[in-house]
């Protein structure tokens, strides 16, 4: 699974923006409650394909 999204530069200026292609993936929650949705990012450098 893939999460697209766009960031801002710095806290200062919001353009131009950069876009981020992140892994997501959801980790059993330790606690017993729902599974949790990690994001691992973000990224806007280059990433392989997904397999």
């Amino acid at each position: 699974m893939l999460f697209v999204y766009h960031t801002h530069k710095d806290l200062n200026n919001s353009l131009p923006r950069a876009l981020a292609i992140d892994r997501a993936y959801f980790k059993k929650n330790s606690k017993g409650g729902p599974d949790i949705l990690v994001i691992d990012g973000p990224t806007v450098d280059g990433q392989p394909m997904p397999k």
